[in-house]
């Protein structure tokens, strides 16, 4: 595991520390590949809040599924303490 993909396990864990392992390792995966898609290189946890808007331009023509799989862990990540 790199770097950022700790981090973000990490973030994810401290916010929801009753999610499931399945869900977590999907939420990681998710929010890994998503700058990847937008062909983006995230160096910080911060990230997600910064690009807010950038990424609801991203996944506006995406099919509903594929935004709430998106942002339903990048609601998570991007939650105060």
């Amino acid at each position: 595991m790199d770097q950022f993909n700790k981090i973000v396990s990490e973030s994810l864990k401290s916010k929801r520390p009753n999610l499931s392992d399945k869900s977590l390792k999907s939420y990681v995966s998710t929010l890994i590949n998503l700058p990847k898609k937008m062909e983006d290189k995230p160096d910080h946890i911060n990230y997600f809040e910064k690009n807010v808007d950038k990424i609801i331009k991203f996944l506006k023509d995406k099919p509903s599924r594929s935004r709430k799989s998106v942002l339903s862990p990048s609601v998570v990540v991007t939650l105060q303490p």
